[in-house]
Formats: C-alpha cells, structure tokens, sequence
C-alpha cells in the first residue's frame, strides 16, 4: 500500500487576461453602461462588479479539477469519485491529520490497511468489479480521485462552503488550489482569504518521507509549480 498526502490538478490551461476580458465583454451585455473596453480595462470590470455582488457574470468562464482525496471528502465534491489505480499492485490511502509516522497508530494504521488490501486481491482474483469492492472493502481514508468543473461563481461558493468545516490537511490543499487560481486569474478570487494550517515542520518531513510523496501540491497541466 502507499501512504500519500491530498492534493490537486487543474486540467485548463488558462489564461487568467483571457478570462478577464471575456467575463468584461459578456457583462457588458448583462449590464449596458459607459463603461470602455480598453486593452487593461476587463481587471477593474470583474473588480467592481464582484465588489458589488453582480457575480452572475462569472458564469461565463469555467475551470476543471481533479482532486486526490479520501473517500469522505471525495463525496462532497463529486457524485462519481473513482478508486485511484484500482488494479495497480499497491493501492493508495491518504494519511490522516495528525497521524505521526513511526508511532504505535502509524503501524495499526498501515497493517490493517494492508490486510483489507489482501483481500481486496482476492476478491478481484475471483471477477469481482475493482471499484465496487474497494468501497465495500476499505475506510474512509482509501484515496479516490474525483473531477469538478464549475464556473468561477461555483468555485467561490466551493471555497467559501468546504474551507470553514475542512479538517486541517484538507483546508491546507484547498487553499493551495486557492492560491494557484489566484495566481492564474487575477482579480476574482482576491477577496476569499482563509487562514492557513501550517502542520509542524519536524512531523511533516516524517510523514513525507514515509509516504514518499510530497505535501499536498496544486499542479498545473503541464505539471509545473
């Protein structure tokens, strides 16, 4: 089995001055003004249009997400999470919050675990479906992928809904995707600010090492950071 951490992939590659100047274009045909299109004229649009509560011009624009999750988060955010690699070797589960590598839970964790992995094989073995088995088999922690596209008014919703109630780890990966899409797009996400957990350095290079994996990370589509 392999211990890995959540984390996020945007599928688009965006353009964040593209977004801009579409969501400007298409609401000045919602709300008509004096408003002039010029070259560096779409930032303060949105602006002051989302400052104003006049959101629905950010349906016009719309981004895709893979999230690598445990099963419970997966559910919250799609109806359709698949198991992530359901016929590789070795499945993958997410460590929980505060789990320590090393300690007496780490090693009750992982071992029974690897057990409901072994009989996962065989219950493949005998023709069973991979991704029916693995719901009926494993804990909530089995980490499971699941896909979310939305426009950007939804994605606010999203952030604004799921960060308040989010255990620690999952409000860290979902402020890191906040951040690459504040980064991508400017402007309208500028205004939806959480604070951020930040776990304990010592604990997290523990737990990194052992799940040979790296902190949660928001990746774009070429994979770069």
């Amino acid at each position: 089995m392999k211990a890995i951490r959540p984390y996020t992939q945007i599928f688009d590659d965006i353009d964040g001055q593209k977004i801009l100047k579409k969501l400007e274009v298409c609401g000045m045909v919602c709300y008509p003004s004096d408003h002039k299109i010029k070259d560096d004229s779409a930032e303060e649009f949105v602006s002051n249009h989302i400052r104003d509560g006049h959101e629905d011009i950010l349906d016009h624009a719309s981004i895709t997400v893979k999230f690598v999750v445990d099963r419970k988060t997966a559910h919250k955010i799609s109806n359709h999470p698949i198991i992530m690699d359901p016929t590789s070797e070795e499945l993958s589960f997410i460590i929980p919050h505060g789990l320590k590598f090393g300690s007496p839970h780490w090693k009750l964790w992982k071992e029974y675990r690897k057990k409901c992995e072994i009989q996962y094989k065989k219950n493949i073995e005998d023709g069973m479906n991979p991704n029916l088995v693995a719901f009926a088999t494993f804990p909530e922690d089995l980490c499971v992928e699941a896909v979310k596209t939305a426009t950007i008014r939804e994605w606010r919703n999203f952030f604004v809904e799921m960060v308040p109630n989010a255990d620690p780890q999952m409000k860290d990966t979902y402020c890191s995707l906040l951040d690459n899409l504040k980064t991508m797009i400017p402007v309208v996400f500028d205004n939806i600010i959480f604070d951020r957990f930040e776990e304990d350095a010592e604990e997290h290079q523990c737990n990194s090492a052992a799940a040979g994996t790296e902190k949660s990370v928001v990746y774009s589509q070429n994979k770069t950071r």
